[in-house]
């Protein structure tokens, strides 16, 4: 191979390569698919505030209503 050839492959696989980091991907965004998948060491017992006494059912209420929460302030 001449030094152009090598110089050229070498420019297209760079090429090929920022267009692949660069180029938005065609999967779910987070706009478009909130699922929030926890594995619970315990059973759940409740999602009302006044009756939740456990560890397991506050983290649980933490994280689905994180975006309300942080909506307000």
């Amino acid at each position: 191979m001449t030094k152009l050839t090598k110089k050229y492959w070498l420019g297209l696989c760079l090429l090929l390569g920022l267009l692949v980091i660069l180029l938005p991907s065609q999967t779910a965004t987070a706009a478009d698919k909130q699922t929030l998948n926890v594995q619970l060491s315990h059973d759940l017992i409740s999602l009302d505030s006044a009756q939740a006494t456990d560890q397991t059912s506050f983290d649980i209420m933490e994280n689905a209503f994180e975006a309300y929460i942080a909506g307000q302030r």
